[in-house]
């Protein structure tokens, strides 16, 4: 079982979810000395073992907090903006794939305006959320605005990146300088 937390609490320090994360941790039917995972999907994780259980809900003695193992290759997904709830799917599986950074940008093609997909931000970040949890991946994808396609290309550039387009020589030579 992992949840994610803001901050990991001391070490042998006694820890209570919010009401919502109590109601998910008791639909799992946990059992005392069962563990739990804390993790503040940035920097560390603790094991933490379910210590008792009351009217409030269940009680986590908190365990050493450990520093995440960071991957060597950060990954980058350019996402463009897609109809219905496309985007809430592919930034699920990629969120479950391991990708690091999800940069969503507007493509001359997109019908699916930037000012809608804004607002999507904050469900975006629960899908990601649920798909860490559901993985149980320790760190959280950090995902990023709408970028124009100029600027998502710009990203492409900084990056080790590839691009899957079949006109991409003529597309990214302004970006890239000369392409061999």
């Amino acid at each position: 079982m992992l949840f994610f937390i803001d901050k990991i609490p001391p070490q042998n320090s006694e820890f209570r979810f919010t009401d919502e994360e109590q109601r998910h941790l008791y639909s799992l039917r946990p059992n005392i000395g069962d563990t739990v995972t804390l993790s503040d999907g940035k920097e560390f994780f603790a094991q933490s073992e379910i210590a008792g259980a009351d009217k409030k809900g269940f009680i986590l003695r908190v365990g050493e907090a450990v520093p995440i193992p960071q991957n060597k290759n950060k990954t980058t997904l350019l996402l463009p903006l897609l109809k219905s709830d496309k985007n809430e799917t592919v930034i699920q599986k990629a969120t479950e794939l391991g990708i690091d950074e999800i940069v969503l940008f507007v493509s001359e093609n997109c019908v699916v305006g930037a000012d809608k997909s804004e607002k999507k931000s904050q469900r975006y970040e629960k899908i990601a959320l649920a798909a860490s949890m559901q993985c149980k991946r320790l760190f959280l994808p950090s995902i990023k605005g709408v970028v124009s396609f100029d600027e998502a290309l710009d990203i492409l550039a900084k990056e080790n990146g590839f691009i899957c387009y079949e006109k991409a020589e003529k597309l990214l030579s302004k970006h890239l300088g000369e392409t061999t």
